[in-house]
């Protein structure tokens, strides 16, 4: 019995440890040219580093990318508190001012207060609104890889959760290089 209480008790650590993945219904991220990564919110200095490694992974991935020091002016434009919902006017003003297709939203906060930090990622189409891909997972301790490896774990996963869901073949662009 202590042997089946342990199991369990190994495989729920395991799987807390997986990036929680969803795609929006039909989303494809290969219709989108440029992706605009916003600046995530930033409660332990670590948001500036996690949306240059969403950047990284994008472009990585074959996208053009509009970065958050870009993209950070025109959204303070808009005087939109950060957390608050953007109407379609909104984003049709960042996709005008940027140029990009989609936009992708984030943080790297803990969930509840003094609690870990985790890091989440919210990809949304820039002319309909509509969910394309949300990705979430607590940040890895330094010595697991820290906040690299914990951005990356959960693009691959967006990545691959696209790649399954897509009915035909996805271009290039999203396969590994």
């Amino acid at each position: 019995m202590r042997k089946v209480i342990l199991a369990l008790v190994l495989l729920a650590g395991c799987r807390s440890t997986q990036p929680e993945v969803r795609v929006g219904p039909g989303a494809d991220l290969t219709r989108y040219r440029r992706i605009g990564i916003l600046p995530f919110s930033e409660p332990h200095g670590k948001g500036g580093k996690a949306a240059e490694l969403v950047e990284q992974a994008f472009r990585g991935m074959g996208f053009g990318t509009v970065s958050p020091s870009q993209m950070g002016p025109v959204f303070d434009s808009l005087r939109v508190e950060r957390g608050a919902e953007l109407g379609l006017e909104q984003l049709m003003t960042l996709r005008q001012a940027t140029q990009a297709e989609a936009l992708v939203f984030g943080s790297t906060a803990p969930v509840k207060k003094g609690g870990k930090p985790r890091f989440s990622i919210l990809v949304i189409d820039g002319q309909s609104g509509d969910l394309v891909a949300k990705g979430e997972r607590d940040v890895l301790s330094d010595e697991r890889g820290g906040l690299e490896a914990t951005v990356d774990a959960v693009m691959d996963a967006i990545r691959d959760k696209l790649l399954s869901e897509r009915k035909e073949p996805m271009m290039e662009k999203l396969e590994d290089p």
